[in-house]
């Protein structure tokens, strides 16, 4: 399923390295798993910073044979819906009478969905590395090595224990579901010998659906590994912004409740302070987002389809027990999953209505101060007014701008 250097990259961090971890090591690390699971291409940062990307059939190898993999998975799930009759395969009744579950089909139908939407998916970000358009890799790239002077020791320290604990999770959740789908594969195996001694199956289906189970859990272990390790790095990238995005609010805050006298030179410092933090970090979401926003549009249909699929799934049952329970919880895995995805999104929005809250009460409060005063001359009257209608104006954009991630295109999250 992986090779032995990519065991190796899932390897959890010790306690001992958490201590000594810093947020570069978490960026190349994480950029091994994106490597591995998402992009399914071997290069380097320097490589496509300079594009010098090499396209050789070693980098390509990897997704070549996922790929196939991925389609073949697709394509005896698809025989065994549509012609569940067939010669040449197990017929599904034989499982359901035995798990006691009706419509099967139902399952088959939505991991054929999931697998082709996940393959659009790696196909939509492979081409934008070899085009140079990956803003995952440009945000990596912005990144590295990490400047520690962005965020405050504590920050930091949160950072890295939050990593430390999510990805550990991660890598243990991806081990339990393999050593659960080895089981089964050794279960569905003693279930074709012992169809086939009771004279229920044909030898030639018998040699046929062993290398169908294995081809299909050898993926859906692959498709786990990504959705837990992989995207696990998306998340800490985003609460990277977002712990940024927290520390403009708190100096936003902290502009109100500033102690130092209300003079000309004073607000000017504190705002293009401000400012300045803010249109960078704009910036740097707007972009991020250009990938985020791909593979949350992408996992939103999966999460929609699950629901709907569970749903059915659960209509068709006669009685609950506890395999068609099981099966049902995990259809709906994913709409869970998105669902806790999008919790670890959502707080931009508010922090951005947050600050704009604070700037517009410390803005009124100095127009007011500046106004009384009627020893201001006219000429510098004018001045003044021209920098409140542009502070105004920057304001009531950030009202609008929707500061954030999106899913798709259009569709904010908050």
């Amino acid at each position: 399923m992986l090779t032995r250097s990519e065991w190796r990259t899932l390897n959890t961090i010790s306690y001992s390295k958490y201590k000594k971890i810093r947020i570069d090591d978490i960026l190349y690390r994480g950029f091994q798993y994106w490597k591995i699971f998402s992009f399914r291409f071997d290069y380097s940062l320097d490589d496509y910073c300079q594009k010098r990307l090499v396209l050789k059939y070693s980098q390509f190898k990897r997704a070549i044979l996922l790929m196939i993999q991925a389609w073949l998975a697709i394509i005896l799930q698809s025989s065994l819906v549509i012609w569940p009759k067939s010669p040449y395969l197990i017929d599904p009744k034989y499982t359901e009478e035995i798990l006691h579950l009706q419509r099967i089909d139902i399952v088959f139908i939505q991991t054929i969905t999931m697998f082709i939407i996940l393959e659009c998916m790696w196909f939509h970000l492979f081409k934008n590395i070899i085009h140079y358009r990956s803003f995952f890799t440009n945000f990596l790239v912005a990144n590295l090595p990490f400047n520690t002077k962005k965020l405050d020791p504590e920050s930091i320290k949160y950072l890295i224990r939050f990593f430390y604990i999510s990805d550990y999770f991660a890598i243990y959740s991806y081990k339990v579901f393999l050593f659960g789908i080895i089981n089964m594969v050794i279960a569905a195996t003693y279930y074709a010998f012992y169809l086939y001694i009771n004279g229920q199956i044909k030898t030639i289906q018998l040699i046929i659906v062993i290398p169908i189970y294995i081809i299909y859990l050898r993926h859906v272990v692959f498709v786990i590994c990504q959705l837990f390790v992989s995207i696990n790095f998306l998340v800490f990238l985003i609460r990277y912004l977002t712990i940024k995005f927290r520390r403009l609010w708190k100096s936003s805050h902290s502009i109100v409740m500033k102690k130092l006298p209300s003079t000309e030179r004073n607000d000017t410092i504190v705002w293009n302070r401000f400012h300045y933090g803010y249109v960078t970090l704009y910036s740097e979401t707007a972009k991020f987002n250009g990938t985020v926003r791909s593979i949350l549009f992408y996992l939103e249909t999966i999460s929609k389809l699950s629901l709907i699929m569970s749903t059915i799934f659960y209509s068709r049952q006669k009685v609950m027990g506890i395999h068609n329970t099981m099966a049902a919880l995990v259809i709906l895995f994913l709409f869970i999953y998105t669902s806790i995805l999008y919790s670890r999104v959502v707080c931009m929005p508010s922090y951005n209505q947050q600050c704009t809250i604070h700037l517009s009460n410390w803005l009124a409060r100095i127009q007011r101060k500046r106004f009384i005063n009627r020893n201001i001359r006219t000429i510098c009257k004018r001045v003044v007014w021209q920098r409140f209608i542009k502070l105004n104006l920057f304001l009531e954009t950030m009202m609008e701008n929707g500061f954030g991630f999106t899913c798709g295109q259009i569709c904010s999250i908050d």
